[in-house]
């Protein structure tokens, strides 16, 4: 079955609503899962830097394993803060 690696922020996640019903229903990476009938490997986060969201889509790059890679960059106003 072909893989897909989704890196985003909460429009990717699907905050707010992703701590309270299963992601699986209404998230577009879900959806596009679905349709294309794809293991998806999600790693959106909300509220992430670009940097992050760069650094997982570069992990996904990497992995022999994975089909397809979408990136979905957020603000560029956003930082990371810490290691």
């Amino acid at each position: 079955m072909k893989k897909l690696l989704v890196s985003g922020d909460s429009w990717t996640s699907g905050w707010p609503l992703e701590e309270r019903m299963p992601r699986e229903n209404f998230t577009w990476p879900n959806l596009v899962a679905q349709k294309f009938k794809c293991d998806l490997v999600d790693k959106s986060r909300a509220g992430t830097s670009n940097y992050r969201i760069f650094r997982k889509a570069v992990e996904g790059i990497l992995d022999a394993t994975v089909d397809t890679v979408i990136v979905f960059l957020t603000h560029w106003t956003r930082w990371e803060q810490g290691s």
